[in-house]
């Protein structure tokens, strides 16, 4: 009577198993010393429990995955330890599963090792996602490094997965690789409103600024045009920051100076413009290489007269001579044509 109600008891449990395992992504299954099925629960690959029993995985299973399944399981036959693992497998010809095996050593009653019991759980779903992930990721990777621009693309902390040739000449800081590095690390001067908009655009925000001025921890500047933007992965999550920048200091220098040369043109031309209708033809007679005597004959005026109004166009532009005012001239970069032309005008 007893072992009727064990049996009982034990077909109700295997009922109840198999109920809890119908329709879930899990295999339970066990293989004796020649690795050959000996039970299963919930068989994949698209084979019945009946294909399987007796049978080792080189018989249904493509040979490579087969191969490398199998080695895992002898290596817990031979050790006595459990396993874990990710592994891929297929029918032969068939398309590719991803499974998270679990493997255990079977025991009988005496202690020794009789076979294996194994738990696998099918993960292709979140498999393919990932190397979908990771193969849109190298390509980008691969964009990055060949660009022409300087880019680089770092993860959530900060480090970097990828670089341009030209990040790597403007901003590498003389690392022959910067992979793996830490961006703060290798520019430690890096301003806090720099810091701060990567850590905006960590949190989904996109930026672009076409004149950031950084300022370097030996006392210079350094102006940036860049953008930033957070890459994701497919499902939209934030994964890292993509930076693109270009240094304009150059640029910015020699606008600076152009700036500056305008300003000193036009102080030069407000000097001028304080001279009299007359005083502006004496002095542009006088710097086309005319002396007193003929540009008073060209004006209808006596010498007099002219030398008069050459010691007030002195006194107002603060030369001695008409050669000062060529020489102030060429130190803007103005031609005494062009002084002439701005006279006459």
């Amino acid at each position: 009577m007893t072992s009727e109600i064990e049996r009982a008891a034990l077909l109700l449990n295997e009922s109840r198993f198999r109920l809890a395992l119908a329709g879930s992504p899990i295999v339970v299954f066990e293989q004796d010393l020649d690795l050959r099925y000996t039970w299963i629960f919930n068989p994949k690959l698209g084979y019945a429990a009946n294909e399987v029993i007796g049978k080792t995985d080189d018989e249904i299973m493509e040979a490579k995955a087969a191969s490398v399944i199998s080695n895992l399981k002898r290596s817990v036959i031979k050790s006595g330890k459990p396993l874990q693992q990710e592994v891929a497998t297929s029918v032969p010809n068939g398309p590719t599963s991803y499974y998270d095996l679990n493997i255990e050593p079977r025991y009988d009653e005496a202690g020794a090792i009789v076979g294996i019991i194994c738990a696998a759980t099918d993960i292709t779903s979140r498999k393919l996602h990932e190397m979908s992930i990771e193969a849109s990721r190298d390509q980008l990777k691969a964009f990055i490094q060949h660009a022409p621009v300087g880019i680089a693309m770092l993860d959530k902390d900060m480090n970097y997965l990828a670089v341009s040739e030209r990040w790597k000449q403007d901003f590498g800081e003389g690392y022959a690789n910067l992979i793996g590095r830490n961006h703060y690390q290798v520019h430690s001067d890096v301003p806090i409103e720099l810091k701060v908009i990567h850590l905006r655009s960590l949190a989904g925000a996109s930026f672009r600024n076409d004149e950031v001025m950084w300022g370097r921890a030996d006392g210079s500047n350094r102006w940036l045009r860049c953008a930033v933007q957070p890459w994701t992965d497919l499902g939209g999550a934030v994964c890292g920051i993509i930076i693109a920048a270009e240094d304009i200091t150059e640029q910015k220098k020699a606008d600076f100076e152009r700036s500056q040369a305008n300003q000193a043109k036009r102080v030069f031309w407000e000097r001028l413009s304080d001279l009299t209708r007359r005083e502006r033809e004496v002095l542009s007679a006088a710097l086309g290489g005319m002396g007193n005597k003929a540009i008073a004959g060209h004006l209808a005026a006596s010498i007099r007269t002219v030398e008069g109004h050459r010691a007030r166009i002195y006194l107002k532009l603060r030369i001695g001579s008409v050669i000062e005012l060529v020489k102030d001239a060429a130190n803007v970069d103005l031609t005494l044509a062009e002084v002439i032309a701005h006279l006459n005008a």
